[in-house]
């Protein structure tokens, strides 16, 4: 079975890279405070307080800001 960091995207990384925020800290801190979300076809996902990886599927929206 294959590690789950391996599978999974560290999301103030990608945040950094698609240039969302400034620096993985800021996107930290942004998670922290509940101002990263996931919109999938389904539902909307507010990347809980210390958690970093997650998957990121073709076709999702990333969101960061209070008022989503």
């Amino acid at each position: 079975m294959d590690n789950v960091y391996e599978l999974a995207t560290y999301i103030p990384r990608l945040l950094v890279e698609c240039g969302l925020v400034k620096s993985r800290s800021q996107a930290r801190r942004l998670i922290a405070q509940g101002a990263v979300k996931i919109i999938t076809e389904d539902e909307v996902l507010t990347v809980p307080e210390g958690c970093y990886y997650g998957e990121i599927h073709d076709g999702d929206i990333l969101k960061v800001g209070r008022n989503l």
